[in-house]
């Protein structure tokens, strides 16, 4: 089970940006959450379902998207140290 089958969008604090990046043509845009949960009944919905429907918005590609949070956020995949 990855970090985007356990994250709901209702689990991040609204200030939080996602970054949708176009797997086709590379292009990338940042979506605040607390505009997202405005515009979308999604909050019930998790990370990876939301990145299921999503497309890019640049003229003529329509490619699907990757998504991914900020650094700080607490889904950072390596949590571990040098010695």
């Amino acid at each position: 089970m990855s970090w985007k089958e356990r994250i709901t969008l209702g689990d991040l604090p609204p200030k939080t940006q996602v970054e949708l990046t176009c797997k086709s043509c590379g292009k990338f845009r940042y979506i605040p959450i607390g505009k997202l949960a405005a515009r979308h009944p999604a909050k019930a919905k998790y990370l990876d379902e939301f990145e299921d429907c999503q497309i890019c918005h640049v003229w003529g590609c329509g490619g699907a998207c990757r998504i991914a949070l900020p650094p700080d956020s607490d889904s950072e995949g390596f949590q571990g140290g040098l010695a």
